[in-house]
């Protein structure tokens, strides 16, 4: 009785063992270099703007109530005072500090204590798109009546924030990207002077989490050109592999007797090739679940091995433990007919997830 019970533990741990993902659209998913700009970067990744929101509200450029005081038409602005403790403020060359104040004063927008001309052909220079911009965490740079919104991780937002908040070698270069990267006479008026402590702060987070962002997406990008170079040599072992093992179910198929014992040499050989096949085809699923997971192409639907996708020495443990530790039962059993059927059945199974991993790769590779 307790070869059957053995039998199962095989079955169950050679089951676990194997990966059963969820391809992802690779047309969509799939990482391509020119998807990134030159940091890898597509998105803003600092939340305190999400965290912490200011006071005030802003209405869209050309809806009611939004032009402000003489030479902008005869509507009245429905608020002309704006806060924001979030953002970056770049006035005049100068770096403000928060809480940031935004209003109208006559015909000209009061920056907390700096003063600019306002410019009626600008949607951008109001004060309720300029406080919009600093709860979104943006990086503003006014000078005069010019005025443009920067997120960090544009190649301008990065080298603002580390003109003041990188370490000095950063910030020497800082004034040297910046050269290119600004008008001229914005530049010009740049001061490079030193914000309090907390900006500083708040604006090396974000420069950490860049780097962050930075390097994972570059660890994929090189994902998914290590999977373009092995996805060949990796898919003609697998059809090889596959057609042979196919072959070994086909002209080998056990008695489908439950119980007894079948200690001939043919039925006992069998269930050593049929374990053999389980190893390798086991061993291929792993190789393309690591690579199909690094490359961004997967997603580990196997309710355990997910728990280890992310470090593959821990994932290849599992697999090997799980995968030789049934492997040996069925070694060790082969002379009992349930042990015999138990390895032609999970022959049959690794073959047929190894022929759905071929069609994933020849999508791929088409």
């Amino acid at each position: 009785m307790t070869q059957p019970l053995i039998v199962m533990v095989f079955v169950v741990s050679t089951l676990v063992g194997s990966s059963y993902g969820q391809e992802e659209n690779h047309q969509n998913s799939r990482v391509e270099e020119g998807q990134f700009n030159d940091r890898g970067r597509m998105k803003r990744f600092s939340q305190r703007g999400q965290d912490r929101r200011g006071h005030g509200s802003q209405r869209g450029p050309g809806s009611k109530g939004t032009p402000g005081p003489m030479g902008w038409g005869n509507r009245k602005p429905e608020q002309s005072e704006f806060q924001s403790e979030t953002g970056f403020l770049f006035v005049n060359g100068k770096v403000l500090s928060p809480p940031y104040r935004v209003a109208w004063e006559d015909e000209q927008i009061a920056l907390n204590d700096e003063l600019v001309d306002a410019n009626p052909r600008d949607w951008r220079l109001r004060p309720g798109t300029i406080a919009a911009s600093l709860q979104m965490d943006a990086i503003v740079v006014v000078d005069g009546g010019w005025v443009e919104t920067y997120l960090a991780p544009t190649e301008q937002g990065e080298w603002l924030l580390k003109s003041f908040a990188g370490t000095p070698e950063e910030q020497l270069q800082a004034k040297a990207e910046l050269k290119s990267l600004l008008p001229e006479k914005a530049y010009e008026n740049l001061q490079f002077n030193a914000p309090d402590s907390d900006l500083v702060s708040h604006a090396q987070e974000v420069l950490v989490q860049l780097d962050e962002v930075e390097n994972t997406n570059n660890g994929q990008v090189a994902a998914v050109r290590r999977m373009e170079r092995v996805s060949y040599p990796l898919t003609m072992f697998g059809m090889i592999l596959t057609v042979v093992a196919f072959g070994h179910l086909l002209s080998t198929r056990p008695e489908a007797v439950s119980a007894g014992i079948n200690a001939t040499p043919q039925a006992m050989q069998m269930v050593v090739r049929s374990i053999a096949f389980v190893v390798l085809l086991s061993a291929l699923d792993l190789i393309w679940t690591i690579l199909a997971w690094q490359a961004g192409q997967m997603k580990e639907l196997n309710p355990i091995a997910s728990q280890f996708i992310d470090n593959p020495i821990q994932l290849v443990c599992f697999k090997a433990i799980a995968t030789f530790a049934g492997a040996a039962l069925l070694v060790g059993l082969r002379q009992y007919r349930q042990a015999q059927l138990a390895s032609w059945w999970m022959c049959l199974v690794c073959t047929v997830l190894t022929f759905r991993w071929l069609t994933f790769h020849s999508m791929m590779m088409g």
